[in-house]
């Protein structure tokens, strides 16, 4: 059995716990400042996949989606019928439509929010063969690095591209999807080829992209000012990808250093479940947000119900021993 690593399940860690305090609508500032949860996690999930050996596309895509799938599919076909026929309870006015709901289960926008992270890693797995493969016949540490600009500059080209077709269907094709890939695939291929660099290529390739994500930010800073986590994120495009990029690289070439202060066993279990913490959070913060607004009291309630809750499930699934549940209910 694969050993896992401690410090990338402290970056997942760090990534749930910016992504839940996103949902409780922080102070601007700080807001601005955590806006590199969901890089940070496709960064991770490079890192994860370092290495990999993937003869089979389709194996990997179908064993892959389905890992991401019936969870949340599970998830939302609980949670969403309770929900459905018991609003009228708690909630002044109807929220919940049937609209919402099957665009819910498609990972669309304009459902009931927070499912369109489980898009961007299915977006994603979908080229992670290639990328491996492709990450494999860099022999040159800088034309990776070349490369990954280049990756870069297509995605803001295919945004400005969707931005002048004037076919609806076409447009959103590039926008909600193709930008989509290209813009995590930044982070993901950054996490992907710096788990198998040595430690002076690391440290030299991570320096050199963030003094060039340091421009980046600075220009863009200058001209459109502080915006990262609005203008940028939806879809993501320059500001957002080069502060999260950076951010995740200084976090992994600084990881011997702050490992010591969070090697704390709670945090690494939480890393290691992230998918079902993530969706108990849901409805927890959909209520949270409607009755209470210190968003200090709202992120530790929700952070510490979703935490117990999968904690519970954690505990019936283990005792079960069956394979189905160990497969898709804990992680």
């Amino acid at each position: 059995m694969k050993v896992r690593d401690p410090y990338i399940d402290l970056l997942r860690f760090v990534g749930l716990s910016l992504i839940i305090l996103a949902h409780v609508t922080p102070p601007y500032v700080l807001g601005q400042l955590r806006s590199f949860d969901v890089p940070l996690m496709m960064f991770v999930s490079g890192l994860t996949a370092s290495g990999k050996d993937i003869p089979n596309y389709w194996d990997y895509v179908s064993k892959r989606t389905k890992r991401l799938i019936v969870p949340v599919w599970l998830f939302l076909a609980v949670y969403l019928t309770i929900f459905y026929f018991t609003q009228s309870l708690f909630l002044p006015e109807k929220y919940l439509t049937g609209r919402m709901i099957w665009r819910s289960f498609l990972l669309l926008d304009e459902s009931i929010g927070y499912v369109w992270i489980i898009r961007v890693f299915l977006l994603v797995m979908f080229v992670t063969p290639l990328w491996v493969k492709l990450d494999s016949k860099f022999k040159n540490n800088w034309a990776f690095v070349l490369f990954l600009v280049g990756v870069f500059v297509a995605n803001e080209f295919i945004y400005t591209l969707s931005q002048q077709i004037n076919n609806e269907a076409i447009s959103v094709a590039l926008k909600d999807f193709l930008v989509y890939t290209t813009a995590y695939s930044i982070p993901f291929l950054l996490g992907l080829h710096l788990r198998r660099c040595s430690q002076k290529d690391e440290l030299a390739i991570s320096v050199t992209i963030m003094v060039l994500c340091m421009a980046g930010l600075v220009h863009v800073f200058i001209n459109k000012g502080l915006d990262i986590s609005n203008s940028y994120k939806f879809p993501p495009r320059s500001y957002f990808l080069l502060y999260g990029s950076a951010v995740s690289l200084l976090l992994w070439i600084t990881r011997f250093w702050w490992i010591k202060i969070m090697n704390f066993k709670p945090f690494i279990w939480i890393g290691q479940n992230t998918i079902w913490i993530y969706l108990w959070h849901m409805p927890v913060v959909l209520f949270a947000n409607h009755f209470l607004n210190n968003w200090t009291i709202k992120y530790v309630l929700v952070y510490f119900t979703a935490v117990i809750i999968f904690l519970i499930q954690y505990k019936i699934v283990n005792k079960t021993k069956k394979r189905f549940a160990n497969q898709y209910l804990i992680g």
